[in-house]
């Protein structure tokens, strides 16, 4: 009984320090960036290339070479509703979507199924405020969040790229 009682002081020294009160965290959320891509398109290959591989026909998505589908446009409408709820939960949006769309910045390359994915997610976030997609068109010029080579503001050493993938790849890509 003795022994039982040594071990249980023992522990209860031990662990003493992880059962105390641990502060309280008040740290406050401030601002959120998301990053994503475009949501389900149709493949760019056309089926008659695709049914080689496949065992059934492939689906037929109704639009066409990598544009976004109707599934894809309301996937994306409901991931920004998720983005939505957890942004209100957390109080960044207020629930009024007239008033929480001045702090919400969209931005999506000029690329048209990114432009269409951005729309569809700020129709799910802020269902109640005109879509406001900001994007370069490609006529206007190169964007440099997304083409940063192209648009002069990165410089591209592809010396330096390829040997850092054969570095990687151990020289036997």
């Amino acid at each position: 009984m003795k022994n039982h009682f040594v071990r249980f002081a023992s522990l209860a020294l031990v662990c003493g320090s992880f059962l105390a009160a641990q502060p309280v965290d008040d740290t406050q959320l401030k601002q959120v960036i998301i990053f994503g891509r475009h949501s389900v398109r149709a493949p760019v290959a056309p089926n008659s290339y695709l049914n080689q591989f496949s065992k059934q026909l492939f689906p037929d998505f109704g639009v066409a070479a990598g544009i976004l589908t109707p599934n894809g446009e309301k996937l994306e409408t409901i991931l920004g509703g998720y983005y939505r709820q957890w942004l209100t939960q957390e109080g960044l949006l207020t629930g009024n979507d007239t008033a929480d769309a001045q702090f919400v910045f969209f931005h999506a390359n000029a690329i048209q199924r990114t432009v269409d994915s951005a729309q569809h997610l700020w129709a799910g976030m802020l269902p109640g405020a005109p879509v406001n997609v900001q994007y370069l068109t490609p006529t206007t010029a190169f964007d440099p969040l997304f083409d940063p080579v192209d648009a002069g503001v990165a410089l591209l050493n592809s010396q330096l790229a390829i040997a850092s993938v054969m570095g990687r790849l151990g020289g036997n890509p």
